[in-house]
């Protein structure tokens, strides 16, 4: 699909009041000002600040680092999928 017809669906979807780029990417950065990234099990166990530093260290190692984004229909669903990658990823990497 080209853009063109891209952009057609979504002002189809969407009406005719899509902001600029520009002023959406504004808008987020203020957003981002506001929020706060907490502290996960991954942070704790790499012992970095952030995804992007974890990221920059695999690259400067010369690392291949995966990423997924899982989420599905409910959270309990959710968590038992994170479950079953973080038992599999144990079991074949011996991690955790």
């Amino acid at each position: 699909m080209k853009f063109k017809e891209f952009r057609k669906i979504v002002k189809k979807i969407l009406g005719n009041d899509i902001p600029a780029g520009a002023m959406a990417v504004n808008a987020g950065r203020s957003l981002s000002n506001e929020c706060e990234i907490g502290r996960t099990a991954f942070f704790e166990k790499t012992g970095v600040k952030s995804e992007a530093e974890y990221k920059r260290i695999c690259m400067d190692g010369g690392k291949i680092m995966f990423h997924a984004h899982i989420g599905l229909g409910t959270w309990n669903t959710t968590a038992d999928a994170l479950e079953h990658i973080w038992i599999s990823l144990k079991k074949v990497h011996e991690i955790g």
